[in-house]
């Protein structure tokens, strides 16, 4: 136990550098650096989960509300960075299936249509349908996301996932 704490320790220089670090490559690749305190945020909620339930990321890695602190003062003294409406729109497609499998199929439906992406909107309700076996519903969501964009491999995969899934096999091979 004492082997694996000291192997896991992070002094508080090792962890202002990353901080620093993080914030200074944000900036030279054009992104808000805003993602950087998004995360440690993130990271510091964990620390008030039940020990068993800890992530072990933040276990690992000490966060402290001075480190917080710092990181917000480092942000709000960087450039802005700009927001890429291309890089937001493939963000959006990536978060929109990952909750569409990770959360309850009825919370993806309430929120599919506040979406700003009409796409990844029928994607997330392809996906709630599907894990609700409804093969009817979810070939309709992504077949109408696959009209507005008739050759992206990444929905094209998705509806060969539900018809594969839904033990549709010859189906699945034509997609």
């Amino acid at each position: 136990s004492a082997s694996q704490r000291r192997f896991f320790s992070h002094t508080r220089a090792e962890e202002s550098s990353a901080d620093i670090a993080s914030v200074r490559y944000m900036v030279r690749a054009g992104i808000a650096p805003q993602g950087a305190v998004d995360t440690i945020k993130h990271f510091t909620g964990q620390l008030n989960l039940n020990e068993s339930r800890l992530d072990p990321y933040a276990v690992t890695h000490p966060l402290s509300r001075d480190r917080l602190r710092a990181l917000e003062a480092l942000v709000a003294s960087a450039p802005k960075g700009s927001r890429d409406a291309t890089s937001e729109y493939w963000f959006a497609r990536a978060k929109g299936k990952l909750t569409a499998f990770k959360r309850a199929p009825g919370w993806t439906l309430r929120r599919a249509g506040s979406d700003p992406y009409k796409d990844v909107a029928l994607m997330r309700q392809a996906v709630a349908y599907h894990r609700q076996s409804d093969l009817g519903r979810a070939l309709k969501s992504i077949d109408a996301a696959i009209a507005m964009r008739p050759k992206d491999p990444y929905l094209l995969e998705l509806k060969g996932q539900i018809l594969l899934e839904s033990r549709q096999f010859k189906a699945a091979e034509q997609v």
